[in-house]
């Protein structure tokens, strides 16, 4: 009777202890896959303020006068714009991303020291001020971008993420953006390490 109540006892305390490990699994799954979404999303910003810039670029061609510039080199500046923009669609590398908003910031710094300021004053300064506008939300989706990855790479490095992670997931760190030496791992063709 005495080895009956012992062995009912013991089945419940491991049948508890599973269920408590079984609900911290899921929430600490639950926990490291949000921070892995909010990478993606905080990477897509990103990708969406890069593009919102380059599609600003053909309107400010149009201030450039021709006797400053040649057509040649306006359709060059336009051609290499949809060439970032295209090259932009397909891109999840944060380093391939950053020259990519390098080179965008090179064209668009050219064109707006050839702008001829005479025909509509006041419609350049509002693409200037989107330029600029485009420029800062890049630089806060940057910012952003590397806040997520910082939490995420945390969650899947510490004690309960690393047992989580190495044993249901096998996610990898995400690479932070515009770094031309990353720490620790090296970046690949994906924001998530491979």
């Amino acid at each position: 009777m005495k080895n009956a109540g012992f062995i009912q006892k013991t089945i419940f305390s491991l049948i508890a202890i599973l269920i408590v490990y079984v609900i911290f699994v899921a929430v600490v799954y639950s926990s490291i896959s949000s921070k892995r979404q909010s990478v993606k999303s905080q990477f897509a910003n990103i990708h969406a303020t890069i593009e919102r810039k380059a599609d600003l670029m053909p309107q400010l061609s149009s201030f450039i006068s021709q006797n400053t510039v040649s057509t040649q080199q306006k359709n060059k500046w336009l051609n290499e714009t949809k060439d970032i923009q295209n090259t932009l669609a397909n891109t999840n590398d944060p380093k391939k991303l950053y020259k990519l908003e390098q080179r965008l910031d090179s064209i668009s710094k050219l064109m707006m020291e050839k702008i001829n300021l005479n025909p509509n004053k006041e419609l350049l300064i509002r693409y200037q001020a989107q330029i600029e506008g485009s420029e800062n939300r890049i630089n806060v989706a940057r910012y952003q971008y590397n806040q997520a990855v910082d939490v995420y790479n945390s969650a899947i490095s510490g004690f309960a993420g690393t047992m989580v992670n190495d044993s249901f997931l096998h996610y990898k760190k995400a690479i932070y953006y515009h770094s031309d030496k990353v720490t620790g791992f090296e970046a690949t063709k994906n924001i998530f390490e491979s």
